[in-house]
């Protein structure tokens, strides 16, 4: 139990005034209004953007697939046409 005291201790004077320093700067009240506003507009464009994007990540997913479905499908073929030109 006297390890994590003195463990316990440690993380309190270590972390806890440079976690404060951190916090104080980054507080609403002190950050000015365009980095506020700033925020605001990019947080309601990805919001915006976000039902768009998961559609169009889907859709070029599967152009993808089929593009190397297709490209399998003329290798495997041009390969029987080798096969049938050597016979």
């Amino acid at each position: 139990m006297e390890k994590f005291t003195s463990l316990h201790s440690f993380f309190n004077s270590f972390f806890s005034t440079s976690l404060k320093t951190i916090f104080k700067k980054f507080r609403y009240e002190n950050i000015s209004k365009n980095v506020i506003e700033n925020i605001t507009r990019t947080g309601t464009f990805c919001r915006t953007l976000l039902p768009l994007f998961i559609p169009l990540s889907i859709y070029q997913y599967i152009r993808q697939v089929c593009d190397k479905r297709k490209k399998k499908n003329t290798k495997v073929t041009s390969f029987l046409v080798l096969l049938k030109k050597q016979n």
